[in-house]
């Protein structure tokens, strides 16, 4: 779940000062009990204060709501009315909805599977920088789900979204090393990249160096 405030939600829409006001202090109100900053951890009442901040058209709130539909955090589990709320969110311009949009459709999740506006959807999110978005797109890539299957793109795309953090994308490269997919076989490099993303808590890695290493 996101946190409080982002810069572009004012640039993004018209809202009044006091909605703005509304969305500033329910999306607070939220992170506090998703949290348990200050208070118990309470899901249902973080659920009511984003759903409060989203109806006022916050996309960060409606990116939440989602979130707690798909997870069912607070309310009953609705990957339906997830669906529909990162949408909104995605159309005004939200990253992350856009990346969890894309994934819905390209795991045909409340919708039928599409690679191709998946493929879309991730490249909107790439552009604002979203840095999950470029690791799907890797994984398209590496796949030939809605684009070409092209290895060398898909290390290109794994290795941007490893430079921003991301373990999966870390330890997708040390398997492309290791089975020479894109680049030349190379068990150090692989090596090296598995325990980058070991040293990101990706537990996977870990199994990955343990039967290298033994070898």
């Amino acid at each position: 779940m996101e946190e409080m405030l982002y810069p572009y939600r004012r640039t993004n829409y018209l809202v009044t000062k006091d909605a703005v006001d509304v969305i500033e202090v329910m999306l607070h109100l939220g992170t506090l009990y998703y949290r348990g900053r200050g208070t118990e951890r309470n899901y249902n009442m973080s659920f009511f204060c984003c759903k409060l901040a989203a109806e006022e058209g916050d996309p960060i709130a409606m990116n939440n709501i989602a979130y707690f539909y798909d997870m069912g955090y607070g309310v009953k589990r609705n990957v339906n009315k997830a669906f529909t709320w990162w949408k909104r969110a995605a159309l005004l311009g939200h990253p992350e909805a856009m990346c969890s949009l894309g994934k819905m459709y390209s795991k045909g999740k409340a919708v039928r599977k599409n690679y191709r506006k998946a493929v879309e959807w991730f490249f909107e999110a790439v552009k604002k920088g979203n840095a999950d978005a470029m690791h799907e797109l890797g994984v398209s890539y590496h796949y030939g789900e809605g684009v070409s299957r092209d290895d060398s793109i898909a290390m290109k795309c794994y290795k941007k979204a490893a430079e921003q953090g991301n373990a999966l994308s870390m330890y997708c490269i040390g398997i492309m090393y290791q089975y020479g997919q894109g680049v030349r076989k190379n068990w150090l490099g692989a090596i090296q990249w598995y325990n980058k993303a070991a040293e990101y808590g990706y537990d996977k890695a870990y199994k990955k160096l343990e039967l290298l290493c033994r070898n």
